[in-house]
């Protein structure tokens, strides 16, 4: 991830994909609630260098205060979210979701 500027872009892309073929409104609000499900492969953490421009750092500084978590919690919600969110709109097409799944 190079900058939260063209992940937030990519979200927004796919959100609007899912409310058109589903209807549904997906609430960024709804995926900051929700604990992480525990981590099954028990992976260790990896460090992740991000830079950001300021109207995106001190946006996720005002996610992690309002809803009471750390930007870290903040930024592996948004990204589980979005990892989900793509798996689920390659839908059948397995070749899709294996080639996704590799990378």
């Amino acid at each position: 991830m190079t900058g939260s500027w063209s992940y937030v872009s990519t979200c927004v892309k796919n959100c609007r994909r899912l409310i058109a073929r589903s209807g549904v409104v997906p609430v960024a609000s709804a995926v900051l609630v929700q604990p992480l499900p525990a981590d099954d492969a028990q992976s260790d953490d990896r460090r992740l260098v991000v830079t950001m421009t300021g109207r995106e750092f001190f946006s996720l500084r005002r996610l992690a205060a309002h809803y009471g978590l750390p930007g870290r919690a903040v930024l592996e919600r948004l990204d589980r979210w979005e990892d989900h969110s793509v798996v689920q709109s390659l839908g059948e097409d397995d070749t899709a979701v294996n080639r996704y799944l590799i990378q």
